[in-house]
């Protein structure tokens, strides 16, 4: 453990910059794991592309992210297109 610093007693009313960053990026992770609760995340093409950096631990965004998670292989999606299944009115933006 690193060792615990002491502020001097005219400080006590101050936050030390390395806190306030602590404080600050500890409430945007809290925000964005709020955020992410109860969505969804679709991996697209994972087994064609195949690159480390963009597969994403499932296990932690279920379990830690409380998100569903489901993956789709683009040829599937291009076979849908081909084909016409899909409902035209959930395309329509």
């Amino acid at each position: 453990m690193p060792p615990v610093e002491a502020q001097d007693r005219d400080q006590l009313n101050r936050i030390p910059e390395d806190v306030k960053d602590k404080l600050l990026r500890f409430s945007r992770a809290a925000v964005a794991v709020t955020t992410m609760r109860g969505k969804s995340y679709l991996q697209i093409g994972f087994r064609c592309m195949g690159i480390a950096g963009s597969i994403m631990d499932q296990d932690m965004l279920e379990s830690y992210f409380g998100m569903r998670v489901a993956s789709v292989d683009e040829v599937e999606i291009l076979r849908h297109m081909e084909e016409g299944i899909y409902h035209e009115e959930d395309h329509q933006g």
